[in-house]
């Protein structure tokens, strides 16, 4: 098993919600992202490092990444799972591209 693996394993036996281990995966994918400017990448490796060290501490992580993120001007780019349509989000974790779509996701239409 590798070390992200693991990481997430304990987060998950510690009774982590599923939004704080998206958040987590995200703030590790921030860390491997060579497409993300460096000063972005140095921010997420060392706060996913201190969500660990500090008991699992993910939202500051998580608000200091957003933040970094925000400072360099990064746009993120994402294809909404409903109606296929490449949208650019305001926020790396945005996952539909509107508010009804998004509704008709959780309602299952």
């Amino acid at each position: 098993m590798g070390k992200h693996e693991d990481e997430e394993r304990r987060a998950k036996q510690v009774g982590y919600s599923r939004s704080t281990l998206r958040r987590l995966t995200f703030i590790r994918e921030a860390a491997e992202n060579e497409d993300l400017p460096a000063q972005v990448r140095d921010v997420a490796k060392a706060h996913y490092a201190r969500a660990f060290e500090h008991g699992f501490r993910v939202m500051p992580a998580y608000e200091a990444v957003m933040a970094a993120w925000r400072e360099h001007g990064v746009v993120w780019v994402g294809t909404c799972p409903v109606c296929g349509t490449t949208f650019e989000g305001r926020r790396p974790d945005a996952r539909y591209c509107s508010s009804a779509c998004r509704q008709r996701a959780h309602r299952g239409t």
